[in-house]
C-alpha cells in the first residue's frame, strides 16, 4: 500500500501535535512549579543566554558525498540542568530553543518540534 503526500502530511502533523502537546504538559508542570523571585529571573537570563551560546552554533560534517549538520542542544541541555532549577532548566531550554529555531529561519512545524522535542529533553534531564 503506497501513502500519498496528503496522508503523509497528516500524519507528520498528527505526531508533531503530540510532541508538541506533551511539551506543552511539560512547560506547564515547570511553570508551576518555578519560584518567581529576583534571583531566579536572574539566574534565568544567564541560564538562556548560556544556552542560546551552547545550543546556537551548528558544525558542518561532510561524509562523501552528504552534507550534515550536527548542533550541540545536548550540552545546553547539560549545561541548564546542572547550573540551575530544575523548573528553571527547562524554562530556559524552551527559551533558547525557540530563539534559535526561529533565527535559523525553519519552516514553522520544524520550528514547534524542534523546540518541543528540547523541551521534552531537558524535562527527561531534569527528572
Amino acid at each position: 500500500m503506497k501513502r500519498n503526500d496528503g496522508e503523509t502530511d497528516q500524519l507528520l502533523k498528527l505526531i508533531v501535535g503530540l510532541v508538541v502537546v506533551v511539551a506543552s504538559v511539560c512547560l506547564g508542570f515547570a511553570f508551576a512549579d518555578a519560584q518567581f523571585d529576583e534571583d531566579s529571573l536572574v539566574y534565568a537570563a544567564a541560564g538562556v543566554a548560556v544556552a542560546v551560546a551552547a545550543g546556537g552554533p551548528s558544525f558542518k560534517i561532510r561524509i562523501r558525498s552528504q552534507v550534515k549538520f550536527m548542533s550541540s542542544w545536548s550540552a545546553a541541555v547539560v549545561l541548564s540542568v546542572a547550573l540551575l532549577q530544575p523548573p528553571w532548566a527547562v524554562i530556559c531550554i524552551a527559551v533558547a530553543a525557540t530563539v534559535v529555531n526561529m533565527a535559523t529561519r525553519l519552516q514553522p512545524i520544524k520550528i514547534a518540534f524542534n523546540t518541543a522535542k528540547d523541551i521534552v529533553a531537558a524535562s527527561a534531564a531534569v527528572v
